[in-house]
């Protein structure tokens, strides 16, 4: 299988060589279809931290056993 150019998507990331090549993938927008690139250095990653909400009962009981 031959190597496939670059897309828009990847401009900007280390891993293009100078002829427009991905150097970890075959296929590029292949892999931008399937929800994004993981190798890619460009575009920082954000997760989001999901506050953990404890049941009130529980919560009380947690309190007890401190004291």
């Amino acid at each position: 299988m031959e190597r496939q150019p670059i897309i828009d998507k990847c401009v900007g990331c280390k891993k293009v060589t100078e002829d427009n090549f991905c150097e970890v993938y075959i296929n590029p927008a292949g892999k931008w279809n399937c929800g994004g690139c993981g190798i890619s250095t460009h575009i920082s990653k954000v997760q989001t931290e999901t506050v953990k909400k404890m049941n009130p009962l529980k919560a009380s009981k947690k309190m007890k056993k401190k004291k």
